[in-house]
């Protein structure tokens, strides 16, 4: 599956920024994307999907949360999850 720009545009971001970024792909095509984020110890993990952009969730989000804020643009995206630009 060929990965959606704005995912693209947020890993380059976060690789000038000096953080390590995976992603997992949805097994659907309609599905959710995931964007792992990690320097040292600090890591966070940020939801895409087409309809809604970036998902960020809250730090104390638990199992079953629903992402707090959304997104459409990657600088913010890393913003909002405390991981600079």
């Amino acid at each position: 599956m060929k990965t959606p720009s704005s995912i693209a545009a947020l890993i380059s971001l976060a690789e000038k920024a000096g953080l390590a970024a995976s992603i997992d792909e949805p097994m659907l095509q309609d599905g959710f994307w995931w964007i792992d984020l990690r320097r040292g110890e600090v890591q966070e993990e940020i939801e895409w999907h087409h309809q809604r952009g970036f998902g960020i969730y809250a730090k104390d989000a638990g199992f079953g949360s629903r992402p707090e804020r959304f997104t459409a643009d990657p600088a913010e995206a890393l913003s909002l999850a405390g991981m600079p630009d």
